[in-house]
């Protein structure tokens, strides 16, 4: 029996990934709730860093569930101030009650 249940934790594990990680999900980068949460995003930062981004194109997209879903977002901009192009990530914490917070950046 317990042969049996170590085998059904590594078959979920191999097929979903490390409960808690974060998942790459290639099928989201055009979704328009990803470009949604990039632009509060790149408000945020505006407002934060009076960082203004524009031509903002997403590259990559993961996710992460806790209380809520955790969302990585990657993406190239040019900013505005230098006209040079950029690339940022940013974890925008979407609670269940659909509440937006931007908990983390970075941008070179």
């Amino acid at each position: 029996m317990l042969k049996l249940i170590c085998l059904s934790i590594l078959f979920i594990v191999t097929c979903n990934g490390m409960p808690g990680g974060y998942k790459d999900r290639p099928e989201l980068l055009n979704d328009p709730i990803i470009h949604s949460l990039t632009s509060f995003g790149v408000e945020k930062l505006f407002e934060s860093q009076n960082l203004k981004l524009t031509n903002v194109k997403v590259t990559r997209v993961q996710t992460q569930l806790v209380a809520g879903t955790n969302y990585k977002i990657d993406f190239t901009a040019k900013s505005v101030r230098t006209e040079a192009q950029t690339t940022c990530q940013m974890v925008i914490f979407v609670k269940l009650d659909g509440q937006r917070t931007l908990s983390q950046s970075q941008c070179q």
